[in-house]
């Protein structure tokens, strides 16, 4: 049942990202892409360090 729904999410979340990325090519999705990651990473640390110093 698990391996279902871990198919089921896979499938949904490439479907996801193939609308957003529609008809661009695949350099500039990864420009897109590499910079959410950045933010997020840099969003991540940032909360670890206010909860590390519990300002």
């Amino acid at each position: 049942m698990a391996d279902d729904n871990k198919q089921e999410l896979s499938t949904a979340l490439f479907s996801a990202a193939n609308a957003l990325r529609s008809k661009m090519d695949a350099n500039e999705y990864k420009n897109y892409l590499l910079g959410i990651i950045f933010w997020v990473s840099v969003n991540w640390c940032w909360w670890r360090r206010i909860i590390i110093l519990k300002i």
